[in-house]
């Protein structure tokens, strides 16, 4: 774990990282789409089928970056590795990088089949605490006053949003499971970023992670007997829009910022994930927009700028 540059540091580091924070803004926007490409893929494809082709048309993007980047270092040895040793435990953990964030969506999918949006927007956004959870049992990492506090201003306001829909019940015991699952495996999944950052590049971290994604999805699909090929242009939208759109540029950019942020400030920063997929729902798919969806926007902004003020919301670079 890389400790936090300084508080009289912070500021300045900030100034400089302006394109890094509009790029994590990005791809936080991009993966947010993913919500609305979803919703359009339902009328003609299964969840499983809607998550597969997310991987399978952003692989190739990546295996032919890839491809382009060994060609032009001239090199008979794989680009994406670092000049570090890479060992088997490395290879390991990027492996399961990969699967931890396919059985995010995976279980996110299923759990959204027994129980509401409300419910599984709430529990989804545990990935928050999970992952400041666990930044401070792995690695041992404590965070400041004002860290801590613009984090609970962020849950809090992204929590108003569904709280009031919140249904508990024993009826809704294992999607409340899975959905809490779900934001485990994602906070495992960006608890992974910075070790594996300083052993691969972030091209060879999309590509275990689209190959991960094909691998298990891919028998699920055959033994559900499921059509994969879209054959309509919804169909068609769907399927390029989660592949290129949330995947390749949504996922890349935000895993890529890991470089310049701390763990615990992108698992905060995804709390906007919602947000804007609610703004976009009422931009493209006509839903409603409503006061508390505008104060809990402001709420989490306020949050996210109270802790990126913070030494440990960055890298030490």
């Amino acid at each position: 774990m890389l400790r936090p540059i300084k508080l009289s540091q912070a500021s300045s580091f900030f100034k400089s990282s302006a394109i890094p924070l509009l790029g994590l803004l990005l791809g936080t926007i991009c993966l947010a789409s993913g919500a609305i490409f979803i919703r359009l893929g339902e009328t003609e494809l299964s969840a499983s089928v809607t998550i597969f082709n997310r991987f399978f048309f952003a692989t190739p993007c990546w295996l032919l970056w890839e491809l382009i980047k060994m060609i032009k270092l001239k090199s008979d040895e794989p680009s994406f590795e670092s000049q570090d040793q890479v060992s088997f435990w490395d290879y390991f953990l990027l492996v399961f990088s990969g699967c931890a964030f396919v059985l995010n969506l995976l279980l996110w999918a299923w759990s959204l089949e027994l129980i509401s949006v409300a419910n599984a927007t709430v529990l989804g956004c545990f990935t928050t605490p999970f992952t400041s959870l666990g930044v401070w049992l792995l690695f041992g990492q404590r965070f400041d006053r004002r860290f801590l506090l613009g984090s609970l201003l962020a849950f809090g306001g992204v929590i108003a949003i569904g709280v009031g829909d919140f249904q508990l019940g024993s009826e809704h015991f294992w999607g409340d499971v899975l959905a809490l699952l779900s934001a485990l495996c994602l906070s495992v999944y960006i608890l992974m970023l910075e070790p594996l950052e300083k052993k691969f590049s972030n091209s060879t971290l999309m590509v275990s992670n689209g190959l991960s994604g094909i691998l298990l999805l891919l028998p699920l699909v055959w033994l559900r007997g499921d059509s994969i090929i879209p054959t309509t242009a919804t169909g068609w939208v769907s399927a390029l829009g989660l592949g290129i759109v949330s995947q390749v540029l949504g996922l890349g950019l935000f895993s890529s910022s890991v470089k310049y942020f701390s763990s615990a400030f992108l698992a905060l920063f995804l709390l906007l994930d919602p947000l804007f997929a609610a703004i976009m729902a009422w931009l493209f798919l006509a839903e409603p927009m409503n006061l508390s969806n505008s104060i809990a926007f402001g709420l989490v902004l306020a949050g996210i700028y109270w802790a990126k003020s913070s030494p440990f919301a960055y890298q030490n670079v």
